[in-house]
């Protein structure tokens, strides 16, 4: 964000006059910290951002933050420096997202703290008051079946702490990439025989009829053995 602006950028901005010369009149008079325009023929000042009056600073703070989130969504460049091989198509697609709305947030952070920067890009998202683009990266980033238009303020913020705690390019991309769950093979579940038992049956008992029998009979198992152990 801007730490210096012109009278005529200033025009109508937060109370202010629609006419420059009248914002030069009031700064002179509440004594708005200035200096000299750079390669403005003429001369002419500009007026620091941290001398204005309170409700001019949050008018340009708002109007900075609407102008980012509308913006096209700028690329992570420093996927480009790290070995991909072992990643899906699917999770290299979420974590270049999720890394592009991080850079959206600390974007966001010049003008207003974390929180806030964090809360307000999470707010607009809810509204579809984003760019298309940005919204695409949305769908993306949740990596989830489905088109999910939202994101937590939780998650998102959890996204920019985990980006930053990272050094380099590729600790980034670890610390975003979501991770493939891996299916559990039939083997691995223990319990798997004993309602096969049950469920093949036949009787054509369906699978709610199925698991219903088999936990009564786990209980009845599970009961004996205690008493057993008594």
């Amino acid at each position: 964000m801007k730490l210096w602006f012109s009278a005529k950028e200033l025009a109508g901005i937060g109370g202010l006059s629609k006419y420059p010369s009248n914002i030069n009149r009031q700064a002179r008079k509440e004594r708005w910290q200035s200096q000299p325009l750079k390669g403005i023929k003429g001369g002419g000042v500009e007026y620091a951002f941290s001398s204005l009056p309170e409700p001019v600073q949050v008018e340009l703070q708002r109007k900075f933050a609407v102008t980012v989130v509308k913006s096209k969504p700028k690329a992570p460049l420093a996927l480009h420096q790290v070995d991909l091989n072992t990643l899906t198509a699917k999770q290299r697609e979420a974590a270049d997202a999720r890394m592009a709305l991080v850079v959206k947030v600390l974007e966001l952070e010049q003008a207003q703290p974390r929180y806030k920067a964090v809360n307000f890009l999470c707010e607009q998202i809810k509204h579809g008051e984003v760019s298309a683009e940005l919204m695409r990266l949305v769908e993306l980033a949740n990596n989830k079946k489905g088109k999910n238009r939202t994101l937590s303020d939780r998650t998102l913020g959890q996204w920019v702490l985990d980006y930053e705690k990272a050094d380099t390019p590729e600790a980034r991309l670890k610390a975003l990439v979501p991770m493939k769950r891996m299916a559990k093979k039939a083997e691995e579940i223990w319990w798997l025989p004993d309602f096969l038992a049950v469920y093949r049956q036949t009787n054509g008992i369906n699978v709610a009829e199925a698991y219903y029998y088999f936990s009564k009979e786990w209980d009845m198992r599970f009961f004996c053995g205690v008493v057993l152990l008594c």
